[in-house]
């Protein structure tokens, strides 16, 4: 999938999560929703039309916001770093399907040191990157699932 795809395809799903909380609290705008998530409603309205690529952070604050089931928010602590919070959730996910670093690293294509730095909570993982560790680890994401219908 390209990026430009990639872009289209979450632009479309952030749509319609924002449709389906419109039906569920009456006067829910795009700007009530940047607010909530901490984002420039520009930004969020070019995410929306698939212009740009959400980082990582903005994601996971929408996907609290638009109600986006994602086990990762579930585990996060209250008062986590995310960055750290998500590096222990990736590392505790590759614990549980019992492989090594240097297993996930190639079959998601990302050098070794970088999947390090993300267990550490030293980087935050590119959305891609996620992505491909998401589905690696078989972490329950309804944003992968919509790109995983829209590979097909």
């Amino acid at each position: 999938m390209t990026d430009q795809e990639l872009k289209l395809v979450i632009g479309r799903f952030l749509h319609r999560k924002r449709i389906e909380m419109e039906k569920e609290i009456n006067d829910y705008s795009i700007e009530e929703i940047a607010y909530q998530a901490w984002i420039h409603d520009k930004s969020l309205g070019r995410m929306k039309r698939g212009e740009t690529m959400p980082y990582v952070f903005n994601l996971i604050h929408l996907s609290k916001t638009l109600h986006i089931s994602w086990e990762f928010l579930d585990y996060l602590e209250r008062n986590d770093n995310i960055t750290k919070g998500l590096g222990r959730y990736l590392r505790m996910k590759r614990y549980d399907t019992g492989r090594t670093k240097r297993n996930i690293a190639q079959l998601a294509r990302l050098n070794e040191n970088y999947l390090s730095d993300i267990e550490r909570g030293k980087k935050m993982p590119s959305l891609k990157a996620l992505i491909k560790l998401s589905y690696h680890l078989h972490i329950p994401w309804e944003l992968l699932d919509e790109i995983k219908k829209n590979m097909n």
